[in-house]
């Protein structure tokens, strides 16, 4: 038994036994002390840490003691309190793990203890670092590793976030290896430059300053982590660098070395130094330097190491000697070097042009210094090697040594490498004519021989096209190509039934034919395009109804492909166009023939957009073809004729125009001081209708006070197709300030507002009405006043309404516009019986049918219906027939058949009463007793 156990509890010098012992106590003042003591064993704490008591577990969670097992699940566990999160927060025995989560947490409480626990690993500082309220709470916090840890951090690649924080380290050791890191980022070294330690500060200074003075002053240092940021610096002065360098080379890295090696400003000692440094990355990186001395070279190209002889070889301030003795290397490497280097003796460019390694007969094939005479040997024997090649290629499934697809697979990377071994001797500007040419027969013949996809692995065929592709486009490419072997080319590559993949590399290959030194006559043979590879498009199609679905097929695309061919073939017409222009003579009528052509080149039409003939400058001006900047310019023109013609052009390649420089300009043209040119701006097709341009442009010139003006504006709008509504002010100002001819063209225009369409209804022009009457906008209210017109082409509209659009004939159907159409004396009958049609109402069809040119027909057809009103209404008509029609039919109403007594003296009526089985015994006693009826008394 303890005594005083809860003095016991909180004592730290308490024996481990006991505090095992009192863990287990019944009060809970004791078991909360236990907990807290920094003695307790991790045992009797990982027991209380189960404890259902909240005080504690967050005792526990602040024990220096307790493992880390515990409080990370102590700071996982869901049902914990904050203050048992708090507790773990602040301890710094928790894991950086778990410190690195509650570093998110959602209570600033914790997040804050996290912030200034020394424990608190340096990615979740950078995190909370980001936080305003916490940012100064990091700062202030220490760390309870070692400075040397921190630093190794610092230098590391990529540790940008940790370097937020560590840059205000205490320790100079750790804020100097902020500075000293590769891949620092300015901003962090901008926060160094003014740090408190003077060594900090000038590393800081010499990486990131641009001040001319500082880095001056820096200079004369002896730290060599300065001297290495200054080296590093861009900013750094020339005049310094090689002061630098010479205190550099003997005390720095290597890395810095190589640096040093490979500066341009480096001086000839310093590098004749590197040259015997130690590392054979810097001694290659020297024998790389252009600026190289000469003997250096020369020591370098018979060093030990087989980088750095192949480095010198291919230096072309070698000196001659050491090439040729590195022409004999049995390095293959170095030879390549040397049989590329300019520097190297044309004899001993001859010499390596038999060498056993292809690697190095290719360079020398695209060295330019190489003699013309071992450059037509290795084109002879380069094409036949590709020839062969592709025999051997294109007959290995047949041939007796075929076992497995790696043998086809070994012969295509031969291939490639021939044909790109010939590649760099098509390209070389120093190869002969005629190797030229024969390379030119060569490569075009194995290109059309290649096989298909179906009979290759597709990646191999792929590499193999790509190979052959490269080696036309480099040969085309070179200047010195002459006519004839593009003549070849043209010869053998435009032939027909082209697989799809070989048609498509033929089209990029051609068009490589498309620059300043292909001659005209290669052009004109190319001009037509017909020889681009065919367009496909996707096509769905329906699988059988038993199948159901659909799926997508490849079908042919000639719209596609015709759009295409034409515009290559323009870019042909450009070509031969530059071609011409600089070959013909000076004069009026060439300037004009090239002004007036679609296909000159633009920089052509900017030079005769400055001619001093008004002709030339017009028919640039009308040129579709010509530039928006030229056309801007030609809006300035001082001649009206050249704006008019400036006014009303259209870009060639789009239906609406879409360079913004002729926007602008023909935004200019419509405040021209001319009526002509505003005139002829607001009949522009070129414009889209969708655009703010053209419909700012077409309200503004709809007030313009020229009639010429007002009339294009509005034909504009009849012409063109709209997306949506115009505005109505402008057609309101048309109308008002315009003659008949612009009221029956507005009336016209299917767009045309209802507010408008009333403005047009006030006018006493009769075709304007009829405009307005076929108007698909018009209103109920519009076609009721038109409708009440003397004029009968006017009324005629309403014997068969337009349909617009689907839109069905409500407005002629309404109440309104048959009302006036019945109450109109000179209503068209056609006109009446449609309505009466169409309507079903007792009022509208009494109207009608006591109108003088109801029709007859219209009314017997009404006697004789099924409606009730229809017959009452027929009965109103006077005429004899109608009423003997309404007397026998049954749908006559009683009152009607009762009126029909007045007429009873009529046999026939009498006849068709008495019959009539609607007839009401009444009617009928009338009719026995030859009783007058209601009409006769009245």
């Amino acid at each position: 038994m303890i005594l005083f156990p809860h003095k016991a509890a909180r004592d730290p010098g308490s024996s481990p036994a006991a505090l095992e012992q009192l863990a287990d106590s019944s009060r809970r003042g004791v078991v909360i002390a236990v907990a807290a003591n920094p003695s307790t064993p991790v045992s009797a704490l990982a027991r209380l840490a189960r404890s259902s008591d909240s005080a504690v577990r967050a005792n526990v969670g602040g024990n220096p003691s307790t493992s880390g097992e515990v409080l990370a699940a102590l700071a996982a566990d869901p049902e914990s309190g904050v203050e048992q999160r708090l507790a773990v927060a602040s301890n710094e025995s928790t894991p950086p793990e778990t410190l690195q989560t509650l570093a998110g947490s959602k209570e600033p409480e914790i997040r804050r203890a996290v912030a200034s626990n020394r424990a608190t690993p340096l990615i979740a500082r950078a995190r909370l670092m980001t936080q305003t309220d916490l940012a100064d709470v990091v700062r202030q916090t220490g760390f309870l590793g070692a400075p040397a840890d921190r630093a190794s951090i610092a230098r590391a690649y990529g540790k940008h976030a940790e370097r937020q924080v560590l840059v205000h380290d205490s320790e100079e050791l750790v804020r100097r290896a902020v500075a000293e890191a590769q891949d620092v980022s300015r901003t962090t070294l901008e926060d160094l430059c003014g740090d408190s330690s003077p060594r900090v500060a000038a590393l800081a200074q010499a990486k990131a300053s641009s001040s001319p003075e500082v880095l001056a002053r820096l200079v004369e240092t002896d730290d060599l982590g300065v001297l290495t940021g200054l080296w590093r610096n861009p900013s750094t002065s020339a005049e310094d660098r090689p002061g630098i360098a010479r205190r550099l080379a003997s005390k720095s890295d290597a890395h810095t070395a190589r640096q040093i090696a490979q500066h341009a400003a480096a001086p000839a000692d310093v590098l004749q130094q590197l040259g015997r440094h130690p590392d054979d990355g810097v001694r290659e990186t020297v024998a790389r330097n252009a600026s190289t001395p000469a003997e250096t070279l020369a020591a370098l190209a018979a060093d030990p190491s087989e980088a750095c002889r192949a480095a010198a070889s291919e230096s072309a301030s070698a000196p001659a000697e050491s090439l040729i003795r590195l022409a004999v290397d049995p390095s293959p490497k170095i030879r390549q070097g040397v049989a590329g280097n300019p520097a190297t003796p044309s004899a001993i460019l001859t010499r390596l042009a038999d060498d056993t390694e292809m690697s190095v007969r290719a360079a020398v094939a695209a060295n330019c210094s190489t003699p013309s005479m071992a450059l037509q040997q290795l084109a002879a024997a380069m094409c036949r090697r590709v020839v062969e090649a592709g025999d051997a290629g294109n007959n290995t499934r047949w041939s007796a040594g075929y076992d497995s697809p790696s043998d086809e697979y070994n012969l295509t990377q031969v291939r490639i490498a021939e044909v790109s071994a010939l590649e760099g001797l098509a390209a070389n500007p120093s190869a002969p004519p005629d190797a030229l040419i024969q390379i030119a027969r060569t490569a075009s013949t194995a290109f059309l021989r290649l096989p298909s996809g179906a009979s290759r692995a597709r990646t191999q065929g792929e590499d193999l096209l790509r190979s052959h592709r490269s080696l036309l486009d480099s040969l085309i490419a070179n200047p010195a190509l002459p006519e004839a072997g593009m003549s070849e080319v043209l010869r053998i590559l435009l032939a027909d039934d082209l697989s799809q993949a070989l048609s498509k590399s033929r089209e990029s290959i051609l068009r490589g034919f498309l620059r300043r030194t292909t001659p005209i006559e290669i052009l004109s043979r190319l001009r037509d395009a017909h020889w681009i590879a065919p367009r496909w498009t996707k096509k769905r199609e329906y699988a059988p109804m038993d199948e159901g679905g659909s799926y997508y097929v490849d079908v042919l695309d000639p719209a596609t492909f015709e759009k295409d061919r034409a515009a290559l073939s323009h870019q042909f017409d450009i070509a031969i166009s530059k071609l011409e222009w600089t070959k013909v003579a000076g004069g009026a009528a060439q300037a004009l023939r090239f002004a007036s052509a679609e296909a000159t080149a633009p920089d052509i039409l900017h030079e005769l957009a400055t001619s001093a003939d008004v002709n030339v400058r017009r028919a640039v001006a009308s040129n579709r073809s010509t530039p928006g900047s030229v056309l801007l310019s030609l809006a300035r023109d001082q001649d009206p004729s050249v704006r008019r013609a400036a006014a009303a052009w259209t870009q060639r390649s789009c239906r609406h125009t879409e360079d913004i420089k002729a926007i602008q300009a023909l935004v200019l043209l419509s405040r021209d001081d001319r009526g002509d040119v505003r005139a002829a701006v607001a009949s522009n097709s070129g414009l889209a209708p969708y655009s703010e341009e053209r419909k700012e442009l077409l309200a503004r010139l709809a007030f313009d006070p020229d009639p010429i003006v007002r009339r294009a504006v509005v034909d504009s709008y009849l012409n063109t197709d709209h997306w949506e509504d115009p505005p109505a002010a402008p057609l309101a100002h048309l109308v008002n300030e315009g003659e008949p001819d612009i009221w029956r063209a507005v009336a016209e225009f299917w767009r045309t507002p209802e507010s408008v369409l009333d403005l047009l209804v006030a006018t006493d022009d009769i075709d304007t009405h009829v405009g307005v009457a076929k108007h698909p906008k018009a209103s109920a209210e519009q076609l009721a006043r038109l409708v009440s017109s003397t004029n009968p082409t006017v009324l005629s509209v309403f014997c068969d309404p337009p349909s617009h659009y689907g839109r069905s004939q409500r407005p002629f159907d309404s109440r309104e516009v048959i009302d006036a159409l019945a109450r109109n004396p000179i209503a068209p009958p056609a006109a009446l019986a449609r309505a009466a049609r169409v309507t079903s109402d007792p009022a509208l069809l009494n109207l009608i049918a006591v109108n003088p040119n109801a029709p007859q027909e219209l009314l017997m057809e009404l006697a004789s219906g099924d409606s009730e009103d229809g017959v009452r209404a027929a009965s109103l008509n006077s005429s004899i027939e109608v009423l003997r029609l309404a007397a026998s039919n049954p749908a006559c109403p009683g009152d009607v058949l009762e009126a029909l007594l007045s007429h009873a003296s009529d046999p026939d009526i009498r006849e068709r009463l008495l019959r009539n089985s609607a007839t009401t015994p009444e009617v009928l006693i009338r009719l026995v007793h030859d009783e007058p009826g209601p009409a006769e008394h009245a």
